[in-house]
């Protein structure tokens, strides 16, 4: 990964704080827990750190990072994260976890696989329907900067636009920049849906905050085998982002990782390598482990 533009799908943190929509309180961040969840320890070169996972509201989400840790079997098509390094690191924003290793002059480059996560977001308990666009200045720059990229990027690319996105792109066309502000008055959980994002009733109601792992696209239907630690609250990501963890411990070991200097791609200037993956024994059924040899 190169830079959130390029990467995670998105702007970056400090300009989507910029866009944020006008929040209203937010259900409680935490799930209830049930009798027992999987804990695994990731170990980078740098230190470890071990997440909780939330199979009881994203278990396809769970079994497949699971799989890419090497602690289910891995079917076909299914990336390795074991040996994949740190795509990017937003010190106050995020890290990104789950690329090839880098190569001088080349972006970083996601794990090839040819199975997706799925999006398993449910953007009604989340409350996304209270959100309101009422912000002339704000709608302008949520058009310019996220939902007009995304309708030249799909026409380059030959794929069809949700209608509502079609609609209003043709009007942008027909009428000039200013048409845009006809989304005022939008709810978030309209906009998602006109950008083609489609809710699972009973999926992950949690919001992007501190400490939770998530997928890191930015569009439906474009999660891989990246994930994302988020070291502050994202709420620009709210409704985007599948939330499907959380970190419990390691926390100096991801406060290093930011703290290591970066390139102009946002890259850790010392790559960050997953070294393997422990599922804890007193959190699971049984005990596995991975190695980068």
């Amino acid at each position: 990964m190169t830079s959130p533009r390029h990467t995670a799908g998105g702007l970056s943190f400090a300009l989507l704080a910029v866009l944020g929509l006008a929040i209203v309180p937010a259900p409680a961040n935490e799930p209830p827990a049930p009798a027992t969840r999987p804990r695994v320890e990731v170990r980078t070169s740098v230190g470890p750190f071990v997440v909780e996972l939330f199979p009881e509201l994203a278990p396809r989400n769970v079994e497949l990072f699971l799989e890419r840790a090497g602690l289910r079997p891995r079917r076909e098509g299914v990336g390795n994260l074991v040996g994949s390094e740190v795509c990017a690191s937003w010190p106050h924003g995020y890290l990104v976890f789950g690329c090839l290793p880098a190569e001088p002059g080349r972006p970083s480059r996601p794990i090839p696989e040819s199975v997706r996560a799925p999006d398993e977001i449910d953007g009604v308990a989340m409350g996304l329907g209270e959100e309101i666009l009422d912000d002339p200045a704000r709608v302008d720059l949520l058009w310019q900067l996220e939902l007009w990229p995304r309708v030249l990027a799909l026409e380059a690319a030959g794929r069809p636009l949700p209608r509502s996105l079609a609609h209003l792109a043709a009007r942008i066309r027909r009428e000039g920049p200013a048409a845009a502000r006809s989304i005022l008055g939008w709810s978030r959980l309209r906009l998602l849906e006109a950008a083609g994002w489609r809710w699972t009733p009973g999926g992950s109601p949690l919001r992007v905050r501190r400490g939770v792992l998530a997928t890191a696209n930015r569009w439906p239907g474009e999660a891989d085998a990246r994930f994302l630690v988020a070291l502050a609250d994202l709420p620009e990501r709210d409704g985007r982002a599948t939330v499907w963890g959380r970190v419990v411990a390691g926390w100096t070991t991801l406060d290093a990782i930011a703290d290591i200097p970066l390139d102009n791609e946002h890259r850790p200037r010392q790559p960050v390598t997953i070294l393997g993956f422990r599922e804890l024994p007193e959190a699971a059924s049984t005990t596995t482990e991975t190695s980068h040899r």
